[in-house]
């Protein structure tokens, strides 16, 4: 029996169908976390599949167009069709091709290799996609939100990547989450908060640095789980738009939560990306205008609410430049008019009292200086123990993969060789539970920023997320003159 080809139409536990060409006795085995098989078929078989492979890779990609098809239904054998409930998704598969030292080969190159009698030199590898994203969010719904580290090495270390369509389901299923996640109305500033945005961010945002690049056909721009993202969030929150146009049109918005819901989740996630620096002020700019900035009609009243949200996410973060700073101006500008906003007959206020309140809160927060809002902040504490501890309680986090992945491989933390300083033990205030350890500093010279910006390295949380309280309980921050933003500059 010769290694071949495996069969588009595997199923997902583990076996395929006993199609023309292929014995009951046939070996097959179980790789990578059970979500992608291989399978043997006859020498002669393979032999006539690899020579129908090879007519298809001569023109461009449309060798991958026939397999994706299940073209080839004379050597996969025949599959036998369940009925599908209606509405279900057709099966999805990715393929990849690696050659006998498992190492991927591009498929720009794969028309090149000839055919040997004795040895066929590669094996096409199925994936299943829809398999993969079910994984994917599993992993993330066991997600907490002071140990992100541990999703991010698990999804890094069990999720089989092996090309940019499972790269782009991974973000896909991600992604679904992000849209569908849980919206809670927050009293003191009016405004409607997705419940796990911060958290989800955190985790791309590290995301991105550990996951396969793959390079395009043609020499275009690599494949990046960043450059996918991206393209899904614009993708969705386009729309997502699009839906709520259509909803409102047809006046079904009241009877559509989940719309209203979705487009706030979006929103607020665009937010996030902007304050990890993934996305430009720019964006913001077109994301607020799409929503409220036309200026012959009336959004309607989720949007301003939207828009509210987003303020709240990029506040602190627009504000801190010059540029920022003039566009919040004009984003509160507009909000402003259309809270001043009158019916022609009778000069009732065209909002109502909870979309004006939610302005105001928003003109109160920049006032004040953009405080941390109720739910979005994470309490950790630093308490000074000895080295040997220290290097203690972070073999112990490595064990259970809550250190960065960068550190997953070291046999030491940093700083562990160092003679001087003082060693810090980082725990959750809430839970008391270690979460990190930080050697070599002086807790008298400790600066808020750069020690937040420590603690976010070594956790993957985002250290405008961070309070951090020292070991007598008070909270350490860096004391120092405020005075309101001056409106554009």
């Amino acid at each position: 029996m010769a290694e071949g080809i495996v069969a588009t139409d595997v199923a997902l536990d583990g076996g395929y169908p006993q199609g023309k060409g292929q014995s009951p006795e046939t070996p097959k085995c179980q790789e990578h976390a059970g979500k992608t098989f291989k399978a043997y078929t006859d020498t002669e078989l393979d032999r006539a599949a690899w020579t129908e492979l090879q007519k298809a890779m001569d023109g461009s990609d449309a060798w991958k167009n026939n397999l994706r098809e299940n073209r080839f239904k004379n050597w996969i054998g025949e599959k036998e069709e369940k009925p599908k409930a209606k509405g279900d998704e057709k099966e999805r598969f990715s393929f990849v091709c690696i050659d006998e030292k498992k190492k991927a080969i591009p498929e720009r190159d794969l028309s090149s290799i000839q055919l040997d009698d004795d040895q066929f030199p590669v094996n096409a590898i199925v994936v299943d996609l829809e398999a993969v994203e079910e994984q994917v969010k599993t992993i993330m719904n066991q997600a907490e939100p002071t140990f992100l580290n541990v999703t991010v090495n698990k999804i890094k270390d069990e999720v089989y990547i092996p090309n940019k369509d499972t790269l782009e389901s991974v973000v896909k299923s991600i992604f679904d989450m992000i849209s569908n996640d849980a919206v809670d109305d927050h009293k003191d500033d009016c405004s409607k908060h997705a419940r796990c945005g911060e958290t989800y961010a955190d985790i791309l945002f590290s995301l991105r640095i550990v996951v396969p690049t793959f390079d395009m056909d043609g020499g275009g721009k690599p494949m990046t789980f960043t450059r996918i993202l991206l393209n899904a969030t614009q993708d969705s929150f386009e729309a997502m738009c699009q839906k709520f146009t259509e909803a409102e049109k047809q006046g079904k918005l009241k009877e559509s939560p989940e719309t209203v819901n979705n487009l706030i989740a979006v929103v607020s996630f665009i937010g996030h990306l902007y304050v990890r620096r993934l996305v430009a002020a720019r964006v913001m700019a077109q994301v607020v205008h799409d929503l409220i900035g036309v200026r012959d009609r009336q959004p309607e009243q989720t949007l301003i609410r939207c828009v509210c949200e987003l303020m709240q996410v990029i506040g602190k973060a627009i504000d801190a430049n010059k540029q920022g700073n003039m566009l919040m101006t004009q984003f509160l500008a507009r909000l402003s008019n259309l809270a001043a906003s009158r019916k022609r007959e009778t000069q009732e206020a065209l909002y109502t009292q909870d979309i004006r309140d939610c302005i105001k809160a928003v003109h109160e927060a920049r006032f004040q200086h953009w405080p941390a809002r109720a739910g979005t902040q994470v309490l950790v504490q630093y308490h000074i123990i000895s080295k040997e501890d220290a290097i203690g309680i972070w073999k112990k986090l490595q064990e259970m993969k809550q250190l960065p992945v960068e550190d997953m491989c070291k046999d030491m933390p940093t700083g562990a060789n160092e003679e001087t300083g003082q060693s810090l033990r980082i725990s959750g205030v809430i839970s008391g539970r270690d979460i990190a350890v930080i050697l070599g500093k002086n807790v008298e010279t400790l600066k808020e920023a750069p020690f937040k910006d420590e603690i976010s390295n070594q956790t993957s949380i985002h250290a405008s997320r961070l309070m951090v309280f020292k070991d007598d309980g008070c909270l350490l921050e860096d004391l120092g003159p405020k005075s309101a933003p001056k409106p554009g500059g």
